[in-house]
């Protein structure tokens, strides 16, 4: 019956009615938007905190405890990206790689993320950036951005 009236009201109604639907339809896309990007934020920090290295402890004394492996973050600008780089040395505790690598890189190897891999194959150059053997990529699980992230 709604429809039979909307149909024999006018062409003025018509078109009224159709931009009420499209204007309704816009609202909700637009709330669902909005309701989508807290969880999107806490699910990338979430990954850049599980990506974050295990720090030795101070003892009670003030000496940092010995034996676990010691990370070095440097960030360095590559065209209008930055390019996260992390050094690590061994420790003679057993620690759990960081997530996305299955063990830590040892010397003069690296684990590199799927974009920086490929920006390595087509720039020779950037391998001084990133010195090393490349010898795995790092899984998504490991990466604050995994999907066609801008970010290396």
């Amino acid at each position: 019956m709604g429809l039979r009236l909307l149909l024999g009201s006018g062409r003025g109604n018509r078109v009224r009615f159709v931009l009420m639907t499209v204007g309704g339809s816009l609202g909700v896309c637009c709330l669902a938007i909005v309701l989508a990007i807290p969880g999107i934020l806490a699910a990338q920090d979430g990954r850049i905190v599980g990506r974050q290295s295990v720090s030795p402890t101070v003892q009670s004394n003030g000496v940092i405890a010995d034996g676990y492996p010691l990370t070095l973050d440097r960030t360095d600008p590559y065209g209008s990206t930055p390019l996260t780089r992390v050094f690590t040395a061994r420790g003679t505790r057993s620690v759990e790689p960081p997530p996305g690598l299955p063990s830590f890189p040892r010397v003069g190897e690296v684990f590199v993320s799927p974009q920086l891999h490929e920006l390595r194959r087509r720039n020779p150059a950037l391998a001084q950036l990133v010195p090393g053997e490349e010898v795995g990529l790092i899984g998504a699980e490991g990466l604050a951005r995994p999907m066609n992230s801008s970010r290396t």
